[in-house]
């Protein structure tokens, strides 16, 4: 899918490399941009902030975008303190990603701030 490729996959892709492979830093990506979606029903990136028809665009043209980093994030917050936490960890560059189980760390203090 690549609405949830890391900018960084997304830059070597468009650039040619082969193969392109994964990293712990681009599947935290993958995940937080997955739970973006779960949460709100829509990709995290705003395309059409940027001019891009997401629907009709073919997936070079999303992948050049992401592996710019021109695409912002949506701007619409169903559910602020989560969005957040994900909002850091796709925002961040590959080497400050947090690893899968900081970001579960991170989910989980949100649940136990409500108690």
């Amino acid at each position: 899918m690549v609405h949830l490729t890391a900018p960084e996959s997304a830059a070597e892709i468009t650039a040619g490399k082969q193969p392109v492979l994964t990293s712990f830093a681009s599947d935290v990506y993958a995940l937080a941009a997955s739970l973006w979606t779960a949460a709100t029903g829509d990709w995290p990136l705003d395309y059409e902030a940027v001019g891009i028809d997401r629907k009709s665009a073919g997936p070079i043209a999303l992948l050049e975008a992401i592996g710019e980093r021109t695409v912002p994030l949506v701007g619409t917050e169903v559910w602020p303190g989560f969005q957040q936490v994900l909002k850091d960890v796709l925002l961040a560059d590959a080497r400050n990603r947090p690893s899968a189980a900081e970001l579960a760390d991170r989910l989980t203090a949100l649940g136990e701030l409500g108690r």
